[in-house]
């Protein structure tokens, strides 16, 4: 870790709290798409015209698009548990140092 960043503290069970708190509103949205993709699938079944193969199509477009945000939502997620295990392994080993330092 660099030194501009050592002076850096954040609160890990914020973060941890702010982490969670963004997959529960991914897990919906996901819910959500998956729900509305089920419906979709049924419809076109029964609906068979010109429109309804722009709608689908445009609704398959925004589907893979929506994939992609999430793909790029879990490695923020992931990144961001990475920041909170880098922080928390440094916070253990400051106050290691710490200790050391006091009983020596």
């Amino acid at each position: 870790m660099s030194d501009e960043l050592r002076n850096i503290g954040i609160d890990t069970n914020a973060l941890n709290q702010q982490i969670t708190n963004l997959k529960k509103e991914r897990d919906n949205l996901n819910t959500i798409l998956e729900n509305i993709k089920k419906s979709n699938e049924v419809l076109r079944d029964s609906w068979d015209s010109k429109t309804s193969e722009s709608v689908f199509n445009n609704f398959k477009d925004m589907y893979v698009g929506y994939q992609e945000l999430m793909d790029d939502l879990n490695k923020d997620i992931t990144f961001l548990e990475g920041v909170v295990d880098d922080f928390k392994s440094n916070e253990e080993q400051t106050n290691k140092k710490i200790e050391a330092e006091i009983s020596s």
